[in-house]
This record gives structure tokens, C-alpha cells and sequence, in this order.
């Protein structure tokens, strides 16, 4: 059980960085059987209990790409569950510790993507603190985004609490800094996150909102530029009004 979920869960993240995110789902959901089989087998075995956190969190990433939000989520609790469990069994330092944080980024995700903002205002602090904690010991424009980028879910789960003023000063930092970060070539990933962020300002400033959704269109088309859109990423591009035949990038 747990080598198959190992290979399931390697395919699954070699079928997402092609784009070919139904094949992911199968082996994302193939992998998280054979590794929940495995717990259920062995319930004291830290490995298979290790390796079910990690296929759940790959799991729920790949289905949120696909907007698959409940399945995401029940992807995400498992990991969240189980990862808090082995950071309180083993102590002062353990591994698990770490990847809490990690976890908590894609778990706050998936709570937002179902409404569950209370929650998710809980998780994502966990989540932010790692990425600045990683920019204070090696500055750079990763760690630096990835700030941006979990800053802007918190925005998000502010707004879904009904805090729109703090929500709205938050979300128009990161874009900001998003704005910054994808004037380097091939910033595909800040773009992504500059268009999600624009289309999160149309909603908070309906005054500007088609001007934010032209500067989402725009940000979605530079990362199109580099990798076609797909999954979650094409819904936000249509969504700020884009076309769903956007050209393929050039090659």
C-alpha cells in the first residue's frame, strides 16, 4: 500500500505540472486510498501516517485546481488532522512540526473554497508565518510571493467574515507586491496570483471593478503567455471576463 501510493502520488504531481489534471485526480485519489489502507492497517505506523499527509495535501491541491471544492476539502482535513496528531506525538522539533504550516496553506484553501471562513481565518496565520519566517532568513521574490499569496487568502477569509474594510487594505498590498514581482520574465506563478488578486478587488471595489477585472484579464494572459491556463486558473480568467479559447502560448 504504501509503495503504490507512492507511485500513484509521483504520477499525480507529474500529470498536474503537464496540465493533464483529470489524469492527476486519478492517481491523487488512487494514492490517498492506498495510503489510508495502509493507516488502517498499521494504525502506529508514523511512515504510512506520513505518507497519507503528504498524498492528502497533493490530493487536495490537485482537486482544488479542478474546483472540486468538497472533495478538496476532505482531502485536506485528513492531512490537517493527522499532521497536528504527529506534530503532538513526537516532540520538541520533530518534522512534523514543519509541514503543519504547509498543510495549513492548502487547508485554509480548501475552507475558503467552501465557505468555511471562520476556519480558514484560523488556519492561514499558521500558513503566513512560516513564508515570513522563510523571507526574514534568505529574502527573495518566492518566499516574498508566497507571503503575498497566503495574505491575500486571509484577505479573502476576512471578507467572508464580514471584515471588508481590513480585507480590502489587505488584498490591495498583495497587489502591490504582486504587481512588483511579476515584472520578472517568466513569473508565471506571481501572474497567476496578481490576476486572483484583481479579481478579488472587483468584488471588494465594485466602483473600479471593471478596471480590476481588465487588470486581472491582463495578468491571466501574461501567465498564459508562458503555460496555457487551465483548471481553477481559466475559471478565475473567465470569470474577470476573459474568453475560454484563449490562444496557447507561442512556442
Amino acid at each position: 500500500g504504501d509503495l503504490l501510493g507512492s507511485l500513484h502520488g509521483s504520477r499525480a504531481i507529474s500529470h498536474a505540472r503537464l496540465g493533464q489534471l483529470e489524469a492527476a485526480r486519478h492517481d491523487a485519489q488512487e494514492a490517498i486510498r492506498y495510503r489510508e489502507r495502509a493507516v488502517a492497517q498499521e494504525p502506529a505506523n508514523v511512515v504510512a501516517r506520513d505518507g497519507l499527509v503528504t498524498e492528502a495535501t497533493n490530493g487536495g491541491v490537485i482537486l482544488l485546481r479542478l474546483g472540486d471544492n468538497p472533495a478538496a476539502l476532505a482531502a485536506t482535513r485528513v492531512a490537517w488532522a493527522h499532521v497536528q496528531t504527529l506534530a503532538h506525538e513526537n516532540g520538541p522539533g520533530n518534522k512534523w512540526l514543519e509541514a503543519r504550516p504547509r498543510v495549513a496553506q492548502h487547508h485554509g484553501r480548501a475552507l475558503l473554497a467552501n465557505g468555511q471562513f471562520a476556519e480558514a481565518a484560523r488556519v492561514l496565520p499558521e500558513a503566513m508565518a512560516l513564508w515570513q519566517a522563510k523571507l526574514a532568513e534568505q529574502p527573495g521574490p518566492h518566499p516574498q510571493r508566497m507571503l503575498a499569496w497566503m495574505s491575500l487568502q486571509l484577505a479573502r477569509a476576512e471578507w467572508g467574515l464580514g471584515q471588508k474594510t481590513e480585507a480590502t487594505t489587505r488584498a490591495q498590498h498583495q497587489v502591490n507586491t504582486l504587481q512588483t514581482l511579476a515584472q520578472a520574465p517568466k513569473a508565471g506563478d506571481a501572474l497567476l496570483n496578481l490576476g486572483e488578486a484583481c479579481l478579488f478587488m472587483a468584488q471588494a471595489q465594485p466602483a473600479n471593478r471593471a478596471a480590476w477585472l481588465a487588470r486581472s484579464r491582463t495578468a491571466y494572459e501574461g501567465a498564459n503567455a508562458l503555460f496555457p491556463l487551465k483548471g481553477d486558473h481559466l475559471a478565475n480568467y473567465e470569470a474577470a471576463g476573459g474568453q475560454r479559447t484563449i490562444s496557447p502560448p507561442a512556442r
